[in-house]
């Protein structure tokens, strides 16, 4: 969530479609995604309240967003999301080693 284009794209959708949270989280179980699903669900609700007037979403998580902002959060943050949100290890692992080969 790095981008506010991200946020934007996610907004829409909850504001346009009629999303039945409960087969968005099996097909995402299925497809080994479902931790990074909620995730990032749960930071899109944390930061805009309203939508769940719009489309309530009970399978929230806390997340690091809602506390104070500190450099170490942030860092413990991106970790969490960039590599340990992962269904499964393996691509935990793989999401590791991209993330230490990828040249900025």
């Amino acid at each position: 969530m790095d981008s506010l284009k991200y946020f934007i794209d996610i907004i829409q959708l909850l504001m346009n479609l009629d999303i039945d949270f409960k087969r968005l989280l099996e097909d995402a179980e299925r497809h080994k995604t479902k931790k990074r699903i909620i995730r990032t669900l749960s930071i899109v609700y944390e930061k805009l309240p309203f939508l769940d007037s719009v489309n309530e979403f009970t399978y929230k998580i806390p997340t690091l967003y809602s506390q104070r902002n500190s450099t170490i959060k942030k860092y413990v943050d991106f970790i969490d999301y960039s590599i340990l949100s992962f269904d499964s290890p393996k691509h935990s692992m793989i999401e590791f080693y991209h993330l230490l080969s990828t040249k900025n």
